[in-house]
Formats: structure tokens, sequence, C-alpha cells
């Protein structure tokens, strides 16, 4: 398993504005067997995804597409 945790660069409005995709996104993980969680930051500064995946590379891979 892997954790990717992710900080947002950008203002939060503008990151709220690619949510609805990145939800997706998490959807088909989940469907395709290999998101265990995700969630985001609290205060929003980011957020986690806890992958279940072999290595590393294939974990970044995973979230190569991510919006």
């Amino acid at each position: 398993m892997y954790l990717m945790i992710s900080t947002y660069l950008a203002p939060l409005d503008e990151i709220d504005q690619a949510r609805a995709d990145h939800l997706a996104f998490l959807g088909g993980l989940s469907e395709a067997g290999v998101l265990v969680s995700a969630g985001r930051q609290n205060p929003p500064a980011g957020g986690v995804v806890l992958l279940d995946a072999a290595t590393a590379q294939q974990a970044r891979d995973l979230m190569a597409d991510d919006p």
C-alpha cells in the first residue's frame, strides 16, 4: 500500500473547481479496486489517497491523470 499526500499550490477556489472531476477520478480508482481511502486534509491544505499498489511507481502511475 502507498499513501499519496498532496499539497495545494493554487488558491482553494481554483482547487474546488476541479473537485467534481477529482472525485470522479477517485471513483474510477475505487471501481478498479485500488483505492483504499481518500480525503481532504483539515484545514484544506491538500489531500491524501491510500492506494493498494504493488510499487511506488504503480501508485504514481495510478495518480498521474488526477485532475
